[in-house]
């Protein structure tokens, strides 16, 4: 057995060489190795627990902006556009529900994506919460069009029934039933109206939220 005095580690005077197969594997991240001079380590399973190594230190920065621009970005985009189709009239019933529908699968296609080129992990991840978030939201602007189009297949019965018979008085002092228009509530307006302004806060009050939280 050599004692710690007997065998002395250390770098050799070229440094550190890394292998190149390290950098396909670490392709998401920036990376640096640094030498360290330490020349006694702890070891759990040596006896002595103190043995003489040599150490390196691996240093790891995410690439963000290559997140930010193939991920995080198209996909509020995609959001964008589908709260662009609320400023559409709601007879264009083709066009702003193949907007949506179209967003919405590429929303989920994309998260699919990603799933599959991260690590598998036990925990849900931050670029998962994003992605449901954004789905989430163009869920939620289908529905709203779909509950405007519930409202106009109705409308024409609820327009029968907005009218009431009032007494209308006449010169002989006799009185007649007469018809008088109450003033319609358009419901269609008023969802497209609070849509289009809830949509948009909504998406602003996750962004306040998730970036200082994840940055």
């Amino acid at each position: 057995m050599y004692t710690l005095d007997d065998i002395e580690m250390g770098w050799l005077a070229n440094g550190l060489i890394v292998d190149p197969a390290v950098e396909d594997k670490l392709s998401n991240f920036e990376f640096e190795f640094v030498s360290s001079n330490a020349t006694k380590c702890d070891c759990y399973e040596c006896i002595p627990p103190i043995a003489p190594c040599v150490r390196a230190n691996l240093i790891l920065s995410r690439k963000a902006l290559g997140h930010l621009l193939a991920t995080f970005l198209p996909s509020g985009l995609f959001v964008a556009v589908s709260w662009a189709s609320l400023f559409w009239p709601a007879d264009v019933i083709p066009g702003r529900t193949v907007l949506v529908i179209t967003s919405l699968l590429t929303l989920v296609s994309m998260h699919t994506a990603v799933r599959q080129s991260s690590p598998e992990t036990s925990y849900i991840k931050a670029v998962d919460i994003w992605m449901f978030m954004c789905i989430v939201l163009s869920i939620l602007i289908l529905f709203e069009y779909g509950l405007v189009l519930i409202f106009r297949k109705y409308k024409p019965f609820q327009s029968a029934l907005r009218t009431v018979q009032q007494p209308v008085a006449i010169k002989s002092g006799e009185s007649k039933r007469g018809a008088t228009p109450i003033a319609q509530v358009n419901h269609e307006d008023r969802i497209e109206k609070v849509t289009r302004i809830l949509i948009p806060v909504l998406f602003l009050l996750f962004n306040f939220v998730y970036w200082p939280h994840y940055l």
